[in-house]
């Protein structure tokens, strides 16, 4: 999908990425690596779960809730402001099938620089059953469309001194 601007979204958009990630046992591994995350959590001293499988750090599938719809932010992004309300109902094990689900809740213009908004987008993330295993609000700064302008696509300006021996 293309790059949106902060004024081509509206309030109440929907984004249904087309982009799937498959848990596997090395993204787990990866991710506690990456992030020193060497200490077992409370009750997770055997690496399997109640069902049999093997549950994958959380810290991966909030990377796969922002990282899936960053791809529509690409180059448009002023700064990543903050996260609230995350929420991880369920486990994800290796082998899970994620998607990502993306709507946006909230606009307003910036007020501190021009030419931005601020977006609060409300990621949902899915296992292949639909079952919600992520889910979070993220407000993010986008840049706004850039005005049209007739020299948008003429070469740069020679400055005063070089245009009189040209």
């Amino acid at each position: 999908m293309a790059r949106k601007y902060f004024d081509e979204w509206a309030r109440g958009d929907r984004d249904f990425h087309r982009r799937r990630r498959t848990v596997t046992e090395e993204d787990d591994y990866e991710i506690k690596s990456l992030s020193y995350l060497v200490q077992p959590l409370p009750g997770a001293d055997e690496p399997w779960d109640e069902v049999g499988c093997k549950a994958v750090d959380k810290t991966f599938v909030l990377a796969v809730t922002i990282g899936i719809p960053s791809e529509v932010m690409l180059g448009v992004t002023v700064s990543k402001s903050e996260y609230d309300n995350l929420q991880m109902p369920k486990p994800v094990h290796v082998g899970d099938v994620l998607r990502v689900e993306t709507q946006v809740v909230e606009m307003k213009r910036s007020r501190l620089r021009s030419g931005t908004g601020i977006i609060t987008f409300e990621h949902v993330t899915k296992n292949q059953g639909g079952d919600v295993v992520c889910q979070c609000l993220h407000r993010i700064e986008l840049r706004a469309r850039p005005q049209h302008d007739d020299n948008a696509n003429a070469c740069i300006a020679l400055p005063e001194f070089l245009r009189r021996r040209v």
